[in-house]
């Protein structure tokens, strides 16, 4: 705040409000915006469910099963980990994804679901587990494109969705061949380049 206080700190170590509207941000909006968390195809490889990571946006107090972790300590350091981060993912888009969904949840005052104690290595929620349903999600969010702007997230999922094949030899006299992929066909729909003659939207 404007004194410097940290909203976040824990009050007989449990969760403010701030804190908590901020965590059920994240689990309402994360998935929408999961493309920034998780860029590639590969991403998707270290969400598999074996205990390498949690594949799930449940929260808990110092819980290292859940996706969303409030660490204990001193109670003036209250804040919470986002777990379900992909290695190559970008880590100013990440964060700005991470603090445009904990934002709304602020301003919508979104309470999370209950903190859990339980092991949940198990559990899935509704984060995408490939990038079509990833580019899906980002095509179809609202409000995190009113924070992100739409111009810039169909930018990046043009990048991320449009793949050249490659040639040689004979066929690399032929037209250039890029495909759009079905999930982006609304996005392709904005990009110039996928509604050249020379693309496929597939």
């Amino acid at each position: 705040n404007a004194e410097g206080e940290n909203l976040f700190a824990l009050v007989d170590e449990k969760a403010p409000a701030a804190l908590r509207h901020f965590i059920g941000g994240l689990q309402t909006y994360l998935p929408e915006a999961f493309l920034l968390l998780a860029p590639n195809i590969n991403s998707y490889k270290r969400f598999a469910g074996d205990r390498s990571m949690p594949i799930n946006l449940e929260w808990g107090y110092d819980n290292r099963t859940t996706g969303l972790r409030v660490p204990y300590g001193p109670p003036e350091e209250g804040r919470v980990e986002t777990r379900v981060i992909g290695a190559d993912a970008n880590p100013y888009l990440m964060i700005a994804a991470i603090l445009s969904a904990g934002l709304l949840g602020l301003e919508e005052a979104i309470e999370p679901t209950a903190a859990s104690e339980e092991d949940c290595w198990e559990l899935t929620t509704n984060l995408p587990d490939n990038l079509d349903q990833a580019l899906v999600n980002l095509d179809e969010s609202t409000k995190m494109a009113d924070l992100m702007t739409r111009d810039f997230l169909d930018v990046f999922a043009s990048a991320r969705s449009m793949y050249p094949y490659p040639v040689s030899g004979a066929a690399a006299s032929m037209p250039k061949v890029t495909r759009c992929p079905p999930v982006a066909n609304s996005v392709a729909a904005r990009i110039p380049e996928c509604k050249a003659a020379n693309f496929v939207i597939t």
